[in-house]
């Protein structure tokens, strides 16, 4: 049996002639599952085609439904269908109408959904944006003129006939959405504009930016929250936005953030350069109407440029400071409110209250606000005012602080509404250093030499002191020249601290009717500092500093000295400079010999004596001249400078005044006597005008 089997078995083993053999089994298993593979991938191939005709067809039938639903037109690219619950749609636009400018474009569309097989319906859950860009326009109002479709979410909460939570019909089901919906957003981009009421084109823009929106359906609330970055300049902010049917608030911080953008929204003298900068924490509450803006800031700018002829000859770069309360802005009227806010200049704090401020716009200026200050320290308040617009003052080092109260209006719609009421005080002032250009104690030395410049060019090197022979001490001017140029300059003068508030108004409101600077308001401590440190331009930077000055100068100089100083250096013609050559060029005499109506004469020529130089070439005054100096002569009579009778017989004589020289003229106009000389800058021996009635005007 054995032998049989192995024979058997050898015999199956030996080849056979024409018998045909089937290929190992394992190649058999491979081939089922080949053919097995292939069918579930043409399967899934044929399933997928299938999907996506379906899908396809969905869409083109959803499309029209969604357009009437959401009142706007909406086209796009190519779309892909996932099994996953998603569908892409690619480069989508959404307008208002058919040809309209889109007030959203979106590289990539990606909604994501969940399905209710049971009730054949379709739930939209999530919808992500890969690099979105929105358009708005700011309308006239200042409110966001949001697309009507846009305008229509968040309206549509009060309308009751509206259904909003019906799902849209389809021939095979059903769409709806969530009722809390998240939009997610990647790479964003916000374009508004304003229709060219601040300039035509971009208001400004933002880009890079990512976050999420959160639509509530039944509130008709939108929460949305992201990072942003502004696309001019690159600084980055965090902001948030909550919007409802009543009003829409937004809130941002930002470090670094670049204002370049902001340009044609500020005012005509701000420049708003590469260099200038924001750091701020903001919270912006628009109402419904647009008109009600509240807005709670603390920010600080810094790299600012002003620019405009009357703050200053040249742009005023580096304004730096600090904003800190809360304001209402009425873009309609284009006018901030504030009850109380903190504003920094550099490191030095004022407070303003009941503040408002109308700044833009062809409307009338407005700006009212009390001010205050505690405490201020006035280096603090040096090195917070830019270099450019006290460029004299540049390196002056002080102590001591101020505690200041004040009232300003500037009206230009009502001019004589202006009014500016200033109160304070100043402890422990003390100079630590001073640059030359602007030390007014130097004015105490004998030896003081003051160059006299016009339009910028060298007209005389006067000493005011004993080494120049044309110098006259106060003691020697005589009994009339005094009283006749502070009559005609200053009333005050020997009673004020070196500003006349009731002149200074005055000449406020006289300018914002003019529109120009037409009055001055100078005192003789005003007009000397300007003649000696300043220049002749009219500028508020001047002016500043002519403030600064002129406070400081009041507290280093005795008063006899400031209007002697002032004497022997302003011009009284054409490169006339002193009251000696003045005295001797008009009446060929010396300042004591000079008469009551010759002295009225030379105080009235102070305010132009070039241009009234003309009635001394003449050799006669003009009859309104004359006029002008019966004025003169008669507040020199209340003031007690001359008699009655003095006034009289100048009357008489028609106000006449006589440039031919007197008989004696070759023996009154010897040299000028020297003075004493004045230890610790206080001259010795100098007599004071006597005592002058309460002031009655210039």
């Amino acid at each position: 049996m054995a032998g049989e089997r192995r024979d058997r078995a050898r015999d199956d083993d030996a080849p056979v002639a024409g018998r045909r053999f089937g290929p190992p089994r394992w190649l058999i298993l491979l081939f089922a599952a080949a053919l097995v593979g292939g069918g579930a991938l043409t399967a899934k191939y044929e399933a997928d085609r299938w999907v996506r005709r379906q899908a396809a067809a969905r869409l083109a039938e959803a499309l029209p439904k969604l357009e009437k639903l959401a009142g706007a037109r909406l086209t796009t690219g190519d779309a892909q269908f996932g099994l996953d619950g998603s569908v892409a749609l690619h480069d989508v636009v959404i307008a208002e109408t058919s040809g309209a400018a889109p007030f959203v474009t979106c590289d990539k569309l990606e909604i994501h959904y969940s399905l209710d097989l049971k009730n054949k319906t379709a739930t939209v859950d999530e919808i992500r944006l890969r690099r979105p860009r929105l358009t708005f326009q700011m309308a006239a109002n200042g409110s966001i003129a949001w697309p009507e479709p846009l305008a229509r979410l968040f309206s549509r909460g009060k309308d009751k006939s509206a259904k909003t939570d019906d799902p849209l019909s389809l021939s095979h089901g059903r769409v709806r959405v969530a009722d809390v919906i998240t939009v997610r957003f990647y790479d964003g981009e916000a374009t508004v504009t304003d229709a060219g009421r601040f300039v035509a084109g971009p208001l400004f823009r933002i880009g890079q930016a990512h976050g999420a929106a959160r639509f509530d359906a039944p509130t008709r609330e939108v929460t949305v929250a992201g990072q942003a970055k502004e696309l001019a300049g690159g600084g980055k902010f965090d902001f948030t936005l909550a919007a409802e049917s009543a009003r829409a608030k937004v809130t941002f911080a930002c470090r670094d953030l670049p204002l370049t953008s902001l340009a044609p929204c500020a005012p005509p003298l701000v420049k708003l350069t590469s260099d200038a900068r924001l750091d701020s924490e903001t919270a912006v509450t628009v109402d419904k109407t647009g008109r009600a803006w509240r807005i709670e800031t603390n920010s600080r700018v810094a790299g600012v440029t002003l620019a405009n002829p009357r703050l200053g000859p040249a742009e005023i770069h580096n304004v730096a400071g600090a904003l800190r309360g809360e304001l209402q802005f009425d873009p309609a009227e284009k006018t901030i409110r504030a009850p109380e806010l903190e504003i920094r200049l550099g490191e030095a704090p004022f407070f303003l209250r009941d503040l408002t401020l109308r700044a833009w716009g062809k409307a009338p200026f407005l700006l009212q606000t009390g001010v205050g200050a505690h405490a201020l320290q006035l280096q603090a308040l040096l090195d917070g005012l830019p270099a450019d617009l006290i460029p004299i003052l540049k390196g002056l080092k002080v102590e001591g602080a101020a505690n200041l109260r004040a009232a300003l209006i500037l009206d230009t719609a009502a001019p004589s509404r202006s009014n500016l009421d200033v109160d304070g005080e100043v402890t422990d002032f003390r100079v630590v250093s001073a640059p030359a250009r602007c030390d007014v104690r130097q004015i105490n030395r004998l030896d003081f030499t003051h160059l006299a410049r016009k339009h910028g060019e060298l007209q005389a090197t006067i000493v005011v002191g004993p080494a120049n022979r044309d110098f006259v001490p106060l003691a020697d001017l005589g009994p009339y020249i005094v009283g006749a140029v502070l009559t005609c300059e200053d009333g005050s003068f020997f009673r004020h601290n070196g500003f006349m508030l009731r002149h200074i108004n005055d000449s406020l409101r006289r300018d914002l009717h003019e529109k120009r600077f037409a009055r001055g308001a100078s005192t003789v401590s005003m007009q000397l500092v300007k003649n000696v440190f300043l220049s002749e331009e009219k500028t508020l930077s001047r002016k500043l500093q002519e403030m600064l000055l002129t406070w400081w100068l009041e507290k280093e100089v005795k008063k006899d000295r400031i209007l002697e100083t002032y004497l022997n250096i302003i011009e009284w013609g054409p490169k006339i400079y002193g009251i000696g050559p003045a005295a001797h060029h008009y009446f060929h005499c010396s300042p004591r010999s000079v008469t009551p109506i010759q002295a009225a004469f030379l105080g009235s020529i102070i305010a132009n004596p070039v241009r009234y130089h003309y009635m001394k070439q003449k050799g006669e005054i003009s009859d309104g001249w004359r006029t002008t100096l019966a004025f003169v002569m008669q507040k020199m009579v209340e003031r007690g400078t001359i008699e009655q009778a003095q006034y009289d017989e100048a009357a008489a004589e028609n106000f006449d005044v006589s440039f031919e020289p007197p008989p004696d003229a070759d023996d009154d106009v010897a040299a000028p006597k020297k003075p004493a000389a004045w230890p610790d800058g206080e001259r010795q021996n100098a007599s004071t005008p006597r005592p002058l009635p309460p002031d009655r005007g210039r």
